[in-house]
Parts: C-alpha cells; structure tokens; sequence
C-alpha cells in the first residue's frame, strides 16, 4: 500500500511547520534571554504578585472547606428530615395499634374471637414493620446471645448419641 493511505501529505507539513516552530521558539529565546545582563523587572514580578497569589489560595481553600461544610450540613438536614418523617410514621402506628389493643381487651369478653384474633394480627404486622427492637425467638435468649451456649452443649449432646448408636451397630452386627 502507498503512504497516502496512512498519512495524508498535510500531516506531514504540518509535522514539518512544527519542528520548524519549535526550532525558531528555541533560538529566539536564546537570543531575548541573555544570561550577562540583569533583568529587575523579571526578578521583582513573582515578589510583587505573591501576596495576591497566596490570598488567592487561602480564598479558594476558605471557599472548599466552607462548600464543604455546606454539603455535610445540606446532608445531614436531609437525613435528620427523613428520620423525623420516619418518626411520625412509627408514632401514628404506634397510635393505630394502641387505639387496637384497647378495643380489642374491650371486645375479648363479649366478642368473636376468631375476628378478634384477625385483627390483633393484623394490627401487630403492621406495628411490627416499624418496630425496630431486635427480635428473638421465644426462650431462647438470642437478642442477648445466651443462646449460644445451649446450641453448643446441644450440638455436642447430638454428636455424642451419633457416636454411642455408630457403636452399638458395630457391637450387634
């Protein structure tokens, strides 16, 4: 294949104006900067524009921190709204299965008790969403991890009858 199928001839002039540029950039800066000759104008800029300069950065480092500040606040407002939304929710709930529990000791004497049993359920599902205890099993301990302990002497008392019938069938057969 000819070169015109890779690199068209204007990417080739323009790789020559390139170097031609860079080659003129480089001798003309040789020939401004003399390094005998004493230039106070150049020595004096960075003095003159450092204080401006450093204000600048504490501005924009002044200007970070408080964007930053801001967000964590915007976030924990919105977090501390929800919550509160969330709160009212539980609290009206909490109402709704008071006001259940009440009628509900009311009508335990005089009343269906299947129906009754319905709605007491009901009611508790509905409490129980929002409920945020930990819940256990009944006797067994788990919220507080008493129930470790009867698992492993359990699991050893299984292990051991396991063993003893392994023995009494190697014994009668």
């Amino acid at each position: 294949m000819a070169r015109d199928n890779f690199i068209s001839d204007h990417l080739v002039d323009m790789r020559a104006q390139l170097r031609d540029s860079y080659e003129n950039f480089h001798q003309n800066r040789d020939d401004k900067d003399d390094p005998g000759a004493a230039n106070p104008a150049a020595d004096a800029a960075p003095d003159k524009y450092l204080p401006t300069i450093r204000k600048n950065a504490e501005t924009r480092d002044c200007d970070r921190e408080r964007r930053d500040l801001e967000g964590r606040i915007i976030h924990d407002q919105a977090a501390l709204d929800s919550e509160r939304d969330i709160l009212k929710n539980r609290l009206a709930e909490l109402e709704k299965f008071s006001a259940v529990l009440e009628s509900s000791r009311a009508r335990l004497e005089d009343g269906d008790l299947n129906k009754l049993r319905l709605d007491y359920f009901s009611a508790r599902g509905r409490w129980s969403a929002f409920d945020q205890r930990p819940v256990a099993a009944v006797g067994t301990g788990a919220a507080s991890g008493e129930g470790r302990g009867t698992l492993w002497v359990a699991g050893a008392i299984i292990a051991g009858s396991l063993v003893i019938a392994l023995v009494m069938i190697g014994l009668f057969s």
